[in-house]
């Protein structure tokens, strides 16, 4: 069974590339199939995820917590669908600002709220030394990344605030993400599940890499429906479904 779901997590990712590759020729297909992956790829790792909570059951914290991950990713799919639905039913390239971010910053409360409670089951792990090194040196990143790119360009498009604050705003979200994914992963560092938490944290270190440089092109102009840099996003879709999966394989 593991080697089936490795495989076909494997073929979609060489089918991402495949399609992304193709769709530097042929943009209207790049813009029909990746409307199509998306929402796709967002229900399956929200699939995994829910799959797990309920292996481990929600009377236990641990069940709650990938229910509460679960759910993040199963909003972020249905703003997926919306943003599919602007690009493919009404022809709007690259809907940004839209209804589909509303759904996109609700997804991360889910997630917030899971990693919380993840954090007080294991919190006695670490030192409040550890977690501050940890939370400084995930973000510093994203955040330094953020200074010399999204911020100033956001701050010299005064005529559009939303879109700006936006620009900024996921990258901040993903930051925070990225620094509890980290701490999550590290409590089970050597130990069987750590394979799992590995590629969950991978899935988020490519969230937050995708969203800087997509919202720093976006803000440029540079960006386009269907744009190579997607892919990221996909393939983090399908790091954190292979994360989950190998949880699970590790509970056994």
């Amino acid at each position: 069974m593991s080697k089936a779901i490795n495989a076909m997590l494997i073929f979609f990712a060489a089918l991402s590339a495949a399609f992304y590759l193709y769709g530097l020729w042929d943009r209207a297909f790049i813009v029909f199939s990746s409307n199509i992956l998306f929402p796709i790829y967002a229900f399956m790792a929200a699939a995994f995820g829910f799959h797990i909570a309920r292996r481990y059951e929600l009377r236990s914290l641990l069940g709650v917590v990938f229910f509460f991950l679960a759910l993040g990713l199963l909003i972020w799919g249905i703003g997926e669908i919306v943003w599919s639905i602007y690009v493919l039913a009404y022809g709007i390239e690259v809907p940004f600002p839209s209804l589909a971010d509303v759904l996109y910053v609700l997804g991360y409360i889910p997630l917030f709220m899971g990693f919380a409670l993840f954090m007080k089951i294991f919190g006695y792990v670490f030192s409040e030394r550890a977690i501050k090194i940890t939370s400084i040196v995930s973000g510093v990143a994203i955040l330094g990344m953020m200074s010399f790119m999204v911020v100033p360009k956001a701050l010299a498009q005064p005529g559009d605030i939303v879109e700006g604050a936006l620009a900024v705003a996921y990258p901040l979200l993903d930051a925070a993400l990225l620094a509890l994914a980290t701490i999550s992963f590290m409590v089970f560092w050597g130990g069987k599940l750590a394979r799992g938490w590995l590629y969950l944290l991978i899935g988020f270190i490519l969230l937050a890499v995708v969203d800087v440089f997509y919202y720093y092109y976006e803000l440029l102009g540079l960006i386009w429906e269907g744009h190579p840099l997607e892919i990221l996003w996909l393939l983090s879709y399908l790091a954190m479904a292979k994360g989950f999966y190998d949880i699970w394989i590790g509970r056994k």
